[in-house]
């Protein structure tokens, strides 16, 4: 047997149901996109843990135009070694030449940054403090 129908004044607006559904459907696609964005970078990196990166920003810019020749450079020598290959001393001063304090910081030097603030505030000459993080980010 069917329900009777409500009478018209009991009855629910229909463009108030149909926003009180919406508003959690948004909210939570909102939520995905947010997540999203956050693990997306996630995959890419923890790769580059076990994968050697196929190539760099600067071995690209050097098949047009190679630093240390002004010429082109068909092709790069770029052959991938594991750390166990490369002498502890080598990398411990390979690390230090790009980043000294790489041992003291969480891979974001604040206190080289406030620095070159400070010189940049002071019109003095412009000088770098990124460290190893962020110069492989910007490099791959």
């Amino acid at each position: 047997m069917p329900k009777p129908a409500r009478p018209a004044r009991l009855r629910r607006k229909p463009s108030t149901r149909k926003r009180a559904r919406t508003l959690p459907r948004v909210l939570r696609a909102l939520a995905m996109l947010v997540l999203g964005v956050m693990i997306v970078p996630i995959v890419p990196i923890a790769t580059l843990r076990f994968f050697p990166p196929p190539t760099t920003a600067f071995m690209l810019a050097s098949r047009s135009h190679d630093p240390a020749t002004g010429r082109a450079c068909p092709r790069v020598d770029y052959r991938w070694q594991p750390s166990a290959r490369i002498h502890r001393r080598l990398a411990r001063a390979v690390v230090v030449a790009e980043d000294q304090r790489f041992l003291e910081h969480a891979g974001f030097d604040t206190r080289a940054s406030a620095g070159a603030l400070e010189d940049y505030a002071a019109v003095e000459a412009m000088r770098g403090a990124s460290t190893i993080s962020q110069q492989v980010a910007k490099n791959l």
